[in-house]
């Protein structure tokens, strides 16, 4: 991974979002390899493959979404046809238009298909079934802050952490509907075996095991939420939370264990359950507890990127 200097943030409207480059996360925060790495901008420099796969609705035509020239998706973004279609309910065609996201989306609504992961362990996160995927342009319009989750809609993976304990999370999203709603969710269907970020009424919530940290706050707005899990601290501060970058933490003694039957849900807490009312920009998870350090570096990197 590349190393680099913070240089600041001017905006420019036509990227995603409104921050030009600077150093990628991944690149600068001195840490182990995460498990999987999803996001609208370029997380790791050394990242060469596609952002995004959507769906255009007019046709089910399925092109791949490359990163523009500021490392972010945006409808300036290179795309190249995607051959034969994923969605299992759709029969596409073949793209040969004017080879960038604007002009393939023309006015039209364009779902997400497959959300590439940037760690190097292809673990995609996808969605084949027509009418759960999420949206990232509606009528031509990219929508703002991030993938646009309604109920219904989510994202898996084939991935289970290999972890029984630490792990970190790392996610900027929001809701449109204050209510029980998944962000990132690894749990069994009875909700006590497992860790995720969920967000309830007027408050943000880490749930690992049958135990929960509750961040009361705005959910409506776009958040930055870091939750981390170190079972054996010291400190008796195993579980932290940071929203916006203010923590909360306290002290937790689980043993987890991510059978083989869960699956890495976005946007859900289990398929067709709890799903989001709102938007996710980015998430990224480790199979490992992050220092403070590496989290300080994480979280100046995302706050200020995001504009938070």
């Amino acid at each position: 991974m590349a190393l680099g200097i913070f240089t600041g943030v001017s905006a420019d409207l036509s990227q995603y979002p409104a921050a030009p480059e600077f150093p990628r996360p991944l690149d600068i925060f001195g840490g182990v390899a995460p498990a999987f790495a999803y996001g609208l901008r370029l997380l790791d420099s050394d990242y060469t493959g596609y952002a995004i796969r959507v769906r255009r609705d007019a046709d089910d035509i399925e092109v791949e979404v490359k990163f523009d020239g500021a490392g972010n998706v945006s409808l300036a973004s290179p795309i190249v046809d995607g051959g034969t279609e994923q969605t299992g309910s759709v029969t596409g065609g073949t793209y040969s238009g004017t080879m960038t996201l604007k002009a393939f989306a023309g006015s039209d609504t364009c779902r997400v298909v497959k959300w590439y992961d940037q760690s190097g362990n292809t673990r995609d996160a996808f969605m084949t079934v027509e009418a759960s995927q999420p949206i990232l342009i509606t009528l031509g319009t990219l929508e703002v802050d991030g993938i646009h989750f309604v109920p219904d809609d989510y994202l898996i993976t084939n991935y289970k952490f290999t972890t029984t304990n630490d792990h970190t999370f790392h996610a900027v999203a929001r809701t449109d509907s204050e209510a029980v709603l998944g962000i990132l969710s690894d749990v069994d269907a009875s909700y006590n075996d497992g860790a995720e970020i969920i967000t309830e009424a007027g408050k943000w919530s880490y749930h690992i095991d049958g135990t929960d940290l509750d961040f009361p706050a705005t959910t409506t707005g776009k958040t930055y939420l870091l939750a981390s899990y170190d079972q054996g601290l010291s400190s008796s501060d195993e579980q932290q939370i940071r929203v916006n970058g203010v923590r909360s933490q306290q002290a937790c003694d689980e043993t987890l264990s991510f059978d083989t039957s869960n699956r890495i849900r976005i946007g859900a807490r289990r398929d067709t359950d709890n799903e989001l009312d709102g938007k996710i920009a980015e998430i990224i998870a480790w199979n490992s507890f992050l220092t403070t350090g590496q989290q300080d570096i994480l979280e100046a990197n995302t706050l200020q990127f995001f504009d938070l």
